[in-house]
């Protein structure tokens, strides 16, 4: 499994974002680098269904846990909250489930595409926005 420190790691190339983290359910493991390594502000970002003990076993990794007001992150509700926590700009990482849920609240201004060295894929590979697709 991916374990990304989510952090600047080019000598001189400023410092480390906030890292936020989109966790419906808090399943990051504990043990996670970003939970772990201190290099730069954690905040997760749950559901509302989470347990108020779950999310103080995160937070006492000096990580905030940011609840949603249903059980699933709204792209919405959460540009809103980040916005009232002076977050004007992010960087979105991540699997095409999550890239759908920004393409389709109409909140991606710029796509960057990586390509690493090697490329897996197929008729059956994920692609990198998930979801039913668009008419047009």
């Amino acid at each position: 499994a991916d374990n990304p420190s989510l952090t600047v790691r080019l000598p001189g190339s400023g410092k480390n974002p906030i890292r936020i983290v989109l966790d419906t359910h808090l399943r990051t493991p504990l043990e996670a680098n970003i939970l772990q390594d201190g290099q730069a502000e954690t905040w997760l970002i749950a559901g509302s269904g989470v347990s108020g003990e779950k999310k103080k076993r995160y937070e006492s990794k000096n990580v905030q846990v940011i609840s949603m007001s249903t059980p699933h992150i709204n792209i919405d509700e959460l540009l809103h909250v980040l916005g009232e926590r002076r977050i004007t700009s992010l960087f979105v990482e991540g699997g095409s489930r999550v890239h759908d849920s920004f393409v389709r609240a109409g909140a991606v201004n710029e796509i960057v595409a990586y390509f690493a060295p090697k490329l897996i894929g197929g008729k059956q590979a994920p692609t990198p926005i998930g979801g039913i697709g668009f008419a047009s």
